[in-house]
């Protein structure tokens, strides 16, 4: 094979591109979207009865109507979002007010949601497989019967 001179080179690198006959991974486009401003709603903290938290501390909602609201400009900056540890949940639910023993009935309420929960999937669970079974049993009869 001979040698190129680099002064050859531009020739390789103007030349347009060859389309391979493989066929690659269709990439979805990249999209981004970008705001200059931003609206900050300010919410009493309250007990947050529209999430069920996988263990039994309850969650941390919005109590109320917005009791302040802000618009800023914002930086182009990525953030993330990130949850309340358990200890953190009852710490600003006592700091709104709640008792020891508003928590205690809500984490009885919250255990008694994840149980119903938990029951329904093993019923729903079950009644496949019996369906499953039934199904399987019905084919192996017409299976029988065109032998």
């Amino acid at each position: 094979m001979e040698a190129i001179a680099p002064a050859d080179l531009s020739v390789l690198l103007d030349a347009p591109v060859r389309r391979s006959g493989l066929k690659r991974k269709a990439t979805a486009p990249l999209k981004r979207v970008e705001f200059s401003i931003a609206t900050e709603y300010t919410f009493r903290v309250g007990y947050g009865a529209t999430s069920v938290p996988h263990d039994s501390i309850p969650a941390v909602g919005l109590e109320g109507p917005a009791i302040h609201v802000e618009t800023k400009s914002i930086q182009d900056k990525q953030s993330q979002l990130m949850m309340y540890t358990p200890r953190d949940r009852v710490c600003l639910l006592r700091r709104a007010g709640y008792t020891v023993e508003d928590l205690h009935q809500q984490s009885r309420d919250l255990q008694a949601i994840q149980i119903s929960r938990s029951q329904t999937v093993e019923e729903y669970i079950k009644e496949r497989q019996q369906n499953m079974v039934k199904e399987t049993r019905e084919r192996m009869q017409v299976a029988r019967l065109l032998s």
